[in-house]
Parts: C-alpha cells; structure tokens; sequence
C-alpha cells in the first residue's frame, strides 16, 4: 500500500494482485477480504468507482465469511463511498447504515463514531442538514475521549468540517468559518486510510471541493472581509478540544451533549441518542 499512498498505482496494484493470488493459493480468507478491500482502495484513489465498489462488495462479502464485524463495517462504508461517487445515493445510505447497525451491535466505541460521520456524509449529499447534524454530534459523543491516536483527530476534523457545512446551510455563517477553519488547522483529515484494531484501512469520507469553495464563498460574502478574517483567526486559534466544545454548544439540547466548565463535551441524556429509526434495524447479514 505504500505505493498506492505515493501514487504509484502502478505498481501498487500489482503489489496488491500479488498478494491476493499469494492469499488465494493458501487459502488465507483473511488475507483475501484484506487485499481485496485494499484493491477497492486503490481503484478509488485513480477515481475507477465502479471498480472500487465490486472489489468492496467483495470484501464486505469475504468478511462476513469470517464473522469479521469490525472490518465489515469498514469495508460496506468503504462501497458507499463508491456508489455516492456514481451517484446511487439510496444504496450508499443503506450501507452506511448497516455499518452503523453492526458498529453498535459489537459494540465499539471507534466504530460507532466513524459509522456515525460515515452516515452524516450521506445525509450532508442529501441536504438532510437536522440528519446530518445529529449523526456527526453522536460521532463526536461517541468518540470523546478516544483522542490517543491520529485517525482519532482525523474523525474530529471530519466532523467539524461537516458541522461546518450544516450551518452554512442554515445560515450562521460565522459559525461556519470558524468551524472549517478549525478543521483545516488540524491538518490530520488529509491523512489516510484509516484503521485501528481491524485489518480493513478505511476510505477518507468525501467532500467535493467544488462544493466547500462553493459554500465558504457566500459565507464570506456575507460577513465580509474584516468578519470573515475573524471568524477563520478564531477557528485557527482553537485547540482540538475547544473546538469540539464549540461545535457541541448550539445543539447540546438536541444531541445530549454539551460542555462543563472547562471545555469538555459531557453527555446529558443517560439513555443515549436517539437515534434514526434506520440506524436501528435487525443485523441480518452474516
């Protein structure tokens, strides 16, 4: 994978059919849901999305196989990432929420927090802003205190940085900026993929680029330039975990988060978050 992350896909690609025809001949199951997973990752770096969501499809299928929860969640957001890309947004939010669904079965805190973000982008496609806001709150909830690791900074500035696009659309601008602006201080959601205890790498969440210059242009237009250079210097400004605090305050009510007196997300509501009735269906698969 090491040449896929320099772009040499070339060679990468050969590397990784290698070890698949490796892992076929051994009849290594592991090894084959693992590389054929990685491949998917490969086709959809070179933008080959039809590619990437067969060998995903794949993947997801092989771990199943193994009872493999972790790395089945992984890979089926992995393929909807795929089929967004093409444009089937139906199938994509399917299987963001089965990911989700097998997250909270295991359950697993890590899990559930990147299922959670892996859905809001699908509702952010959809310009369900309430659904989105929801999912990425619970994926900041879920993970509070999972911050020992860099993919566990990337989830947050994937979070913020969707966060971000939620009140643009609902018109607090500011709040926008200052989001963004503390995601792109991160720096962190440019790295990928991402794994933790699973052997599966997980694909980097979306975001077209056309579309966040799109939006963050009629932010600043509306602040102007003297609002607009304060909102990205305050944002800038902000650690990781003032950052989360901001981004909890607004909704705390709506999302049973909110923030003690030093700056730390705390959950309010015991029973947990209310989730989408299609985040709660019976597990069937496997």
């Amino acid at each position: 994978m090491l040449a896929v992350h320099r772009g040499d896909y070339e060679q990468g690609r050969a590397r990784l059919e290698e070890s698949l025809a490796i892992g076929r001949a051994a009849g290594n199951q592991v090894s084959i849901a693992t590389v054929t997973n990685n491949l998917g990752y490969l086709f959809q770096e070179q933008k080959s999305y039809l590619d990437a969501a067969g060998a995903y499809a794949k993947s997801a299928a092989a771990y199943r196989e193994l009872r493999d929860k972790l790395d089945t969640a992984a890979a089926l957001c992995n393929h909807a990432y795929a089929l967004l890309a093409q444009g089937d947004v139906i199938s994509a939010r399917a299987l963001c929420e089965d990911s989700l669904a097998i997250a909270r079965d295991l359950p697993d805190a890590k899990a559930i927090a990147w299922s959670c973000l892996d859905l809001a982008l699908v509702h952010l496609h959809q310009q369900d802003w309430n659904g989105a806001q929801l999912l990425l709150m619970e994926s900041l909830r879920a993970g509070h205190g999972l911050v020992h690791a860099r993919a566990d900074e990337a989830r947050i500035a994937f979070c913020l940085k969707g966060l971000a696009r939620v009140a643009a659309a609902q018109g607090s601008h500011e709040r926008a900026l200052r989001l963004f602006s503390a995601s792109e201080a991160l720096r962190v959601d440019r790295q990928r993929p991402r794994t933790w205890s699973g052997t599966a790498l997980w694909a980097a969440p979306p975001f077209d680029a056309a579309s966040v210059e799109e939006w963050l242009s009629r932010a600043r237009a509306e602040l102007g330039a003297d609002g607009s250079a304060a909102a990205v210097s305050a944002g800038r400004a902000m650690s990781l975990q003032q950052a989360v605090a901001f981004a909890a305050q607004p909704d705390a009510g709506s999302t049973g988060m909110g923030t003690d007196e030093e700056g730390s997300v705390k959950s309010h509501d015991p029973t947990g978050p209310r989730w989408p009735d299609s985040a709660k269906r019976e597990i069937v698969k496997r």
